[in-house]
């Protein structure tokens, strides 16, 4: 059984308790509303040519409690929607200025089976700083189970220190075991082994810009039939809320029995998400 945490399941919790104290007004007010409604129309139907005092401000208090319920709920809307946003950009907020990257190029690979999924992040990168150490990065894996990531190729002594965690995000580090110098070249290829045995994954694969970066390749590489309405988008957070981009069609190539879909963004933009997206055919 795994442990609950409490500071992961946050959202949630607070989006429970936004929606009672919503409703809880609202289920308050309806019964009252109705009751001063009964009143003031049996008051006036006493005497259809008065219309007293107490009757307007009868009336004055229903559209006013339903006025403060209505700007209430707007205003816990919008409220909830910039702390999603912040939230979202102090979780990738970890810029780094530390390289600039001529190249990188995300590629996820299926499986014929849709179960076992591949992704591998080549890295070719000019260091800026005179003591770089290390470069960390985070992944999101919605499916059911994350076996770890490695390096498969490098240009000097690197070492990948993997995450502990039992859930998604998995953060990893690079450490460069001989310190990094202004101007030296660094490449790597990392390569990540998931599965998702109960075909529930999100159908998607983005990459979230923390530096700059000359050129951005992001891959999808399927079996053919396995992937349809493969689309590009960007969005300015990873949950999708934000969209600076709308989704546009990819094009495919094929290589003997496997379909592949590129996107290839120059000098993308800092902190946004590069995202391509689809539908499972089956």
């Amino acid at each position: 059984m795994s442990h609950y945490d409490l500071k992961e399941h946050k959202n949630e919790i607070i989006t429970h308790i936004i929606k009672n104290l919503i409703w809880f007004p609202i289920a308050a007010i309806i019964p009252l509303g109705t009751k001063l409604i009964n009143i003031l129309y049996d008051s006036i139907s006493k005497d259809s040519n008065i219309i007293t005092l107490s009757n307007i401000l009868i009336l004055l208090c229903i559209l006013l409690s339903l006025t403060s319920i209505i700007i209430g709920i707007i205003s816990i809307k919008k409220s909830k929607k910039r702390n999603e946003t912040a939230d979202d950009l102090n979780n990738n907020s970890n810029i780094s200025t530390d390289f600039r990257f001529s190249s990188v190029i995300a590629e996820l690979t299926f499986d014929d089976n849709r179960k076992n999924l591949t992704s591998t992040i080549d890295y070719k990168m000019i260091v800026l700083t005179d003591s770089a150490k290390e470069l960390k990065r985070d992944l999101i894996w919605s499916g059911a189970t994350y076996n770890g990531t490695k390096i498969v190729h490098m240009n000097g002594e690197y070492e990948l220190i993997d995450s502990d965690r039992k859930q998604s995000p998995y953060c990893y580090s690079i450490i460069f075991n001989s310190e990094k110098k202004r101007g030296d070249l660094i490449e790597f290829k990392t390569e990540t082994s998931v599965i998702d045995d109960n075909l529930d994954m999100m159908p998607m694969y983005s990459f979230m810009v923390k530096y700059q970066i000359d050129k951005l390749i992001i891959r999808v590489i399927a079996p053919k039939g396995m992937i349809k309405n493969v689309t590009k988008a960007i969005y300015a957070d990873r949950g999708k809320n934000i969209c600076i981009k709308e989704p546009e069609n990819v094009n495919a190539d094929t290589i003997r029995n496997l379909v592949r879909y590129t996107y290839e963004i120059k000098s993308p933009t800092i902190l946004h998400n590069y995202f391509i997206e689809w539908e499972f055919t089956k």
